[in-house]
């Protein structure tokens, strides 16, 4: 597996984006896993979790189990997709020359080590698992070309100790501290331009920001 590349849940929210998206990642000739952020459903659980105040780490699996909900949406959008639950599945899959659509909740039962809060969402998720994989990128698709200075000027390339100053708006507190932890890096983009979603996966320049790990 070449790449991790999260379809966000403000991306789901929206059909006509959601399609654009899939029918981009669809034109991939690299291999790549897909992993599906909580979007409407996590929305769901934290509702829930506000109405009744339950456990962090009833919370936390119940927002996991979100994702998967989203990861099931997300394969039958294409005949090209397939959901997949673990590591052996994900191979399996790619060797059909299918895109992986990976249900996260069982990888990360198997791999308890990450916080139980709201501060972990799917992005934190992702480069956990890129980090499990092996992969070479991890791409994070949002409703926001990525993280801009004081002036609204977008960043190209930006630190995780950095991006830190955007914990919390355009991504999550703990994905900083996991890029830094793992020396990896990630680029957000915007899942309006599916050119743009493209160009990142394959590692072409295009409006986006990079997050290094320093």
């Amino acid at each position: 597996m070449e790449t991790v590349v999260k379809v966000g849940g403000s991306t789901i929210r929206d059909r006509e984006r959601c399609r654009k998206v899939v029918n981009a990642l669809e034109d991939i000739e690299s291999n790549i896993s897909v992993i599906a952020g909580g979007g409407e459903a996590a929305d769901v659980v934290r509702e829930l979790d506000e109405r009744f105040s339950i456990s962090d780490e009833a919370a936390h699996w119940a927002a996991i189990k979100a994702m998967d909900v989203n990861a099931h949406v997300l394969s039958g959008m294409s005949p090209v997709f397939q959901y997949a639950e673990d590591e052996d599945e994900i191979r399996e899959t790619m060797s059909k020359d299918h895109i992986p659509v990976t249900g996260v909740y069982q990888l990360l039962r198997k791999d308890d080590s990450l916080d139980k809060s709201w501060d972990v969402t799917s992005d934190s998720i992702t480069a956990h698992l890129g980090k499990k994989f092996g992969v070479e990128k991890i791409v994070l698709v949002k409703s926001v070309s990525g993280i801009k200075d004081d002036e609204g000027k977008l960043h190209q390339e930006i630190t995780a100790e950095e991006a830190k100053k955007s914990a919390g708006e355009v991504i999550d507190p703990i994905l900083p501290e996991i890029l830094q932890q793992h020396q990896l890096s990630c680029t957000l983009v915007h899942g309006e331009y599916p050119e743009r979603v493209k160009s990142a996966i394959e590692g072409e320049r295009t409006t986006a920001t990079q997050i290094l790990s320093k």
